[in-house]
């Protein structure tokens, strides 16, 4: 699955060294198409609430639903 590609490539290439994942979560996308269902990581260093890189890389592309 491409979006899961992405996923794994983020964590290899862009994630900053501070944070760990500590995790993967079920996402549902909505596209014209239909649903798309994907697991993405969360990240989270000592200081935040978390992030998903995922998220932060596709944003224009896909609504959170």
């Amino acid at each position: 699955m491409y979006l899961q590609d992405v996923d794994d490539a983020l964590q290899a290439e862009a994630k900053p060294a501070r944070w760990q994942s500590v995790g993967k979560r079920r996402r549902t996308i909505m596209t014209p198409p239909g649903e798309v269902r994907v697991k993405q990581r969360l990240y989270r260093d000592e200081a935040g609430p978390g992030c998903f890189l995922l998220d932060k890389y596709s944003e224009p592309l896909a609504p959170r639903a």
